[in-house]
């Protein structure tokens, strides 16, 4: 490295401290960005490139710069003053590699935060705003703009795995959900560019990253395979977030570790602007000329932005978005613990493999109750033939989707809609088509009437509207067979998990816990049942859990009770509940334009869909791909096992009716349930105590409306009676 104005030298030294924050020289200096204690103001401004680095440091009190350090790894760091207070600007070069590079390393110099005496952070310990350049995807953002990322920043990450020998298998690009910038500098950083260069050249729109400037960007290449035809990541960003504007490749990052620096959001206070080069609906790309003069006087103007920005933490109200910015999704508290969502092959779990790790780790007392399969031969062919079609039922007219009501059977046999109550309300956001994917009339047509007056929503024969909709039926079964084929070798790999688990803790297998118990459950087919489930677009007047009166108030009220951050309702598209059943398949969810019909590249909202609250209260977003299978742990497996399964409530979030798009979002899924029969016995395996089917922790980490194990089972009642009680309880 280089340091100035000494004009000393020195030789790569080697480095210590490979697996923390390596250091390497006398002076203890940072490994890529080459700094040490000293060298960096708290106020910062980072640059791509050397030249608008300069450019910037122009803007210093007197020009001067103070201190320069030019590292062996391309970056470079400037300090000076702006207006007698300390600024640095540093150049990384391009790219999310370089900005976790530059955020990480220089935090690491800088002195620590500041606390009160309870501990709580007073000040940050740096203030970081990225200056750089960008395209524009939005037609009214020309060439020449500068775009302040008020809202946030999304990212556009390119799948490996979508890719296989013969090309891509299915859609190669994931939008992840938004990250905010700091409310109080993107204000003073907005305030400042629109005195400097008029209110007319300066926008506030969110940010879009790309993990490349190529494929993840939509850039056509005719020498690699992109996987640009299964999904254009250009219009799934334009899909989900229609008012995004700029699109580079390092914003999102530096937003994503500001976030995370310790103590969590607290530390490090970021936002970005970037001068609008390239225009991408026309190809109009802006002059040097022009360039450099929005390089001299936006880099002046968010240097007196920093200036004049305090370190100390801003009120809770000046911590939030600019006011100024488009409404955008909602973005999550992060999950606090270490669950995470586990993958298994379909070629895996057919060759009988040791999988009991991975098992445990889905399935067990601190997984999320969810396993995914990947690999599902015909799963994108069916999955596509038949979710569309959930619209299909709930647009045929009244009076047929009326015939195809099964009151007698509680409506879970054909058609429903608002039959069903969750959280104390009708649930009107969905409609549901149900079925048996593999046994058209288990008990026969007519049904026997013993087995129809005792079990009802099994034994009544299918109902399909064969004249309406002649392509449900077949589509129907073909994936729930598919699903249910996929679910018995899920249900052997647990089998043989639970065996080995309660061998370990030394419970009684034999006569207890039988070697295909769940694997049995998902075999009969006489207990399946499957739902097609259309969720209607959410109405911008409809609140996060609409309006349905005092119960629908009293379940808000619960659930902000429950939500973490003390707020964030999750559940406007179905409640908080756990599956009873012994074990469900999931389809990943297609989201589809209702005023077209057409499928969409991705959800308007990234933060809509399935949500898991796992057994210490954290919540986790289980979005999976559409080549993927999800299988849910449920209660009947829970008690089988003796605990050694355990189910995990979940919910799922509609999308935010903030944008024309997301009030026009309808979202089509398929679960299977499998689950025993209804006379089959709820008890524990032999040996094992009752009690420690359900721990006391897991109990108080539930949602307020999902009821505990053991306000509806007792010990050995049967799989009917715990049925009926659990209704009762949620109903």
């Amino acid at each position: 490295m280089a340091y100035r104005p000494s004009g000393e030298v020195s030789k790569k030294p080697s480095y210590r401290g490979t697996n923390g924050m390596p250091r390497q020289g006398d002076d203890e200096r940072t490994l890529h960005v080459g700094v040490t204690e000293g060298d960096v103001a708290q106020r910062i401004v980072t640059c791509g490139t050397e030249e608008r680095a300069r450019a910037v440091a122009a803007s210093f009190d007197g020009g001067i710069i103070e201190r320069e350090i030019s590292s062996a790894r391309g970056f470079l760091t400037l300090t000076g003053n702006c207006n007698g207070v300390p600024v640095s600007v540093v150049a990384t070069g391009m790219g999310v590699a370089m900005m976790d590079f530059m955020v990480r390393e220089v935090v690491a110099v800088l002195p620590a935060v500041s606390v009160s005496d309870d501990d709580e952070p007073t000040a940050a310990r740096a203030l970081i705003v990225r200056f750089g350049t960008c395209g524009s995807i939005r037609e009214d953002v020309p060439a020449g703009t500068v775009v302040v990322c008020s809202p946030g920043s999304t990212m556009v990450r390119r799948q490996p795995d979508a890719f296989c020998m013969h090309g891509p298998q299915a859609c190669a690009y994931h939008v992840c959900n938004v990250v905010p910038s700091d409310g109080a500098l993107s204000r003073a950083v907005e305030g400042e560019l629109k005195t400097a260069l008029g209110a007319h050249s300066v926008v506030a729109a969110l940010n879009v990253s790309g993990c490349s400037f190529y494929s993840s960007q939509g850039r056509q290449d005719g020498s690699f395979e992109d996987g640009h035809e299964l999904g254009d990541p250009i219009a799934m960003v334009r899909a989900a977030h229609p008012d995004a504007a700029s699109c580079e490749m390092e914003t999102f990052h530096l937003l994503d570790v500001a976030r995370c620096a310790r103590p969590y959001g607290r530390a490090v206070r970021a936002s970005a602007a970037a001068i609008v080069v390239a225009h991408r609906p026309s190809g109009d790309v802006l002059s040097g000329e022009t360039i450099e003069r929005l390089e001299r006087l936006g880099g002046a103007a968010i240097l007196r932005a920093l200036a004049a920005t305090p370190l100390e933490m801003p009120a809770a109200a000046d911590a939030t978005a600019a006011p100024t910015a488009p409404a955008v999704p909602r973005p999550l508290a992060p999950p606090t613990s270490k669950a995470h969502v586990v993958k298994l092959s379909y070629a895996d779990l057919l060759s009988g493999a040791d999988v009991n790790a991975q098992v445990a780790a889905a399935y067990g007392y601190e997984g999320l109750g969810l396993l995914l399969v990947t690999g599902v031969p015909g799963l994108l062919a069916a999955r596509q033939a038949l979710l569309p079609l959930g619209a299909s039922v709930a647009g045929l007219p009244g009076t047929t989707l009326a015939s195809l009501e099964t009151p007698a059977a509680f409506y879970a046999v054909g058609w429903s809609h608002g039959k069903e109550a969750l959280e104390g309300r009708p649930d009107l956001a969905k409609g549901s088509y149900y079925a048996n994917p593999l046994l058209d009339a288990p008990f026969g047509r007519p049904a026997e009437p013993s087995a129809l007056a005792q079990f009802p929503s099994y034994a009544h024969p299918n109902v399909w509207p064969t004249a309406a909709l002649p392509a449900l039926e077949p589509a129907f079964k073909a994936l729930g067979r598919l699903v249910v084929n996929v679910g018995s070798v899920v249900a052997t790999a647990c089998d043989k998990y639970v065996v080995a688990e309660l061998e370990r803790k030394g419970s009684a297998t034999a006569g207890g816990y039988p070697i295909n118990q769940l694997s049995r459950i998902v075999s009969d087919p006489r207990c399946c049942k499957a739902r097609l489930l259309h969720y209607f677009p959410l109405s911008p007047d409809h609140g996060d859990l609409g309006d349905h009166g005092d119960h629908g108030k009293q379940a808000e009220a619960d659930e902000k009770a429950s939500a973490p951050e003390g707020g964030a309702e999750f559940s406007d598209w179905c409640g908080w509940h756990n599956d009873h059943g012994s074990l469900t398949g999931l389809v990943s969810a297609m989201y589809l334009d209702s005023r077209t019909g057409q499928p969409l590249a991705a959800s308007p909202d990234p933060t809509a869909g399935l949500y898991i609250r796992d057994r210490h209260g954290a919540l986790h977003h289980a979005a999976f791909r559409a080549d993927e299978l999800a299988f849910q742990i449920g209660e009947a497996a829970q008690i089988h096992s003796g605990g050694v399964l355990q189910a995990t409530p979940h919910a799922v979030r509609g999308c935010a009716p903030t944008t024309e798009l997301g009030r026009c979002a309808s979202r089509e899924s398929f679960a299977v349930f499998m689950q025993p029969w209804a006379q089959d016995c709820m008890g524990v395996p032999a040996g094992v105590d009752p009690a420690v089917a359900q721990a006391q922790a897991a109990i108080e980490a539930l949602p307020k409306r999902v009821p505990p194990l053991a306000s509806r089972w007792e010990n050995g009642i049967s799989f009917g009676e715990f049925t009926l009680r659990t209704i009762e309880k949620y109903h």
